[in-house]
């Protein structure tokens, strides 16, 4: 694959925040006609592959996009029996944004898994955890973080602990549930290295 311009990247990351439905959906393929990508697929690509530049420069405009469009509450995924229900346009229409989304992010969530050896990996968790920390997933992101507590790199130790620190700080001001999953999953992170 091509390395993408930042100025590609900058255009399917403005896609996706002026209408987040129609950039995590896939086009509706015309007959005769090869089915496109959507924006955030191409941006996943691009973080999957190419140069190491173009990767990492990818997996920060997702962090970017996915802090802008991803609700801060958890996400309930309808069961089968829900699904079967009757349900308006809007309500289907809602809750395939969302079975997207949430299959957009654990694919990125994935190929933060493979990066979280990387200082902009630990950026880009760092950033999720501190603006994301109710959403989907947040455990599986805060003991990736944590892991970062006891790094080697002092760059990544210092991002990792900048980011708890943060999210500490602005839990205060809630109700704190964030700040407590964030020290059980730290502990969980450091006893499993142990």
């Amino acid at each position: 694959m091509a390395a993408p311009s930042r100025r590609a990247l900058a255009t399917l990351c403005e896609r996706i925040m002026e209408d987040p439905e129609a950039g995590i959906r896939r086009p509706k393929a015309v007959e005769g006609t090869v089915r496109e990508k959507s924006s955030m697929a191409k941006l996943l690509a691009y973080a999957s592959e190419g140069p190491q530049e173009s990767r990492g420069l990818a997996m920060a405009s997702l962090a970017a996009v996915f802090v802008d469009i991803l609700p801060s509450y958890r996400v309930r995924v309808a069961t089968a029996t829900e699904q079967e229900q009757q349900q308006s346009k809007e309500v289907y229409q809602l809750r395939q944004h969302e079975a997207n989304l949430l299959a957009s992010y654990r694919a990125y969530l994935k190929l933060l898994r493979g990066a979280a050896n990387s200082l902009v990996g630990v950026r880009c968790l760092a950033q999720l955890v501190v603006e994301r920390p109710r959403f989907n997933y947040a455990d599986e992101v805060l003991g990736l973080l944590a892991r970062k507590l006891e790094a080697r790199n002092a760059k990544e130790r210092e991002t990792a602990i900048g980011a708890f620190r943060e999210l500490i700080a602005r839990d205060a001001k809630r109700r704190g549930d964030a700040a407590l999953a964030a020290i059980e999953g730290a502990l969980a992170g450091v006893i499993e290295l142990k």
